[in-house]
């Protein structure tokens, strides 16, 4: 675009975060994507994002260059402070369904085995619903221990039952590979065996859960 770009503070952007008003930022660059239904998966992937940085998770997608020069038409205007390096024209990536991505980028499929190998403090990795996150530098509101003691296994029913919706907006940018046993027909991602029953876990994960709660609410 040849004419001046708007300038928003953060500050503004932050305030469009809804489903019906829906901005992101792309390498320093302000989209309004509130009526993106181009992308493969519609503007749903955004709504992670709204009102955030989202340069990260759209370029792990890798996508193509159309979808890229499709996200011109949604351009708003730039970020406050953003470098020149940032507001510059978003690269063109391997694309996602190539298979070459995951190869370079993740690790593809990981082995329960080499899981099993990632479950102590400061290398952490953990599967839910068959997708295995590198939680090592992730920072749980109810301390790194329960993802230490989460980790190298599934985690999947400890997780959906402590309810880490805010968490799991973050998890996009952690995924690393696939689980072999997601796209086993047998295993299921709360119910395998592979699972430990851990009721004690489950009890004081909550009351972590509860008391960040009421911290965060100003009544601790």
């Amino acid at each position: 675009m040849s004419e001046e770009l708007k300038v928003f503070t953060k500050e503004e952007v932050e305030k469009h975060n809804s489903p019906h008003d829906l901005w992101v930022i792309v390498k320093g660059k302000v989209y309004d994507v509130t009526k993106f239904e181009k992308h493969p998966g519609g503007k749903d992937p955004f709504i992670e994002y709204a009102g955030q940085d989202a340069t990260d998770p759209f370029e792990d997608e890798g996508h193509s260059a159309t979808a890229k020069k499709q996200m011109d038409d949604f351009l708003v205007g730039k970020l406050e402070g953003a470098s020149d390096e940032d507001d510059g024209e978003m690269e063109e990536v391997i694309d996602t369904n190539s298979g070459e991505r995951m190869r370079i980028r993740k690790k593809g499929i990981i082995p329960d085995s080499e899981l099993k190998q990632h479950c102590v403090k400061g290398d952490c990795w953990l599967m839910i619903e068959g997708r295995i996150y590198d939680v090592s530098d992730f920072a749980h509101p109810g301390g790194k221990q329960i993802l230490v003691d989460n980790s190298g296994r599934d985690a999947t029913r400890e997780f959906m039952d402590v309810c880490h919706k805010e968490a799991h907006l973050h998890m996009p940018s952690l995924y690393i590979g696939d689980s072999e046993l997601k796209n086993n027909k047998v295993w299921n991602p709360v119910a395998d065996d592979n699972v430990e029953e851990s009721n004690t876990l489950f009890y004081v994960a909550s009351a972590i859960g509860i008391i960040a709660v009421l911290y965060l609410l100003g009544l601790l």
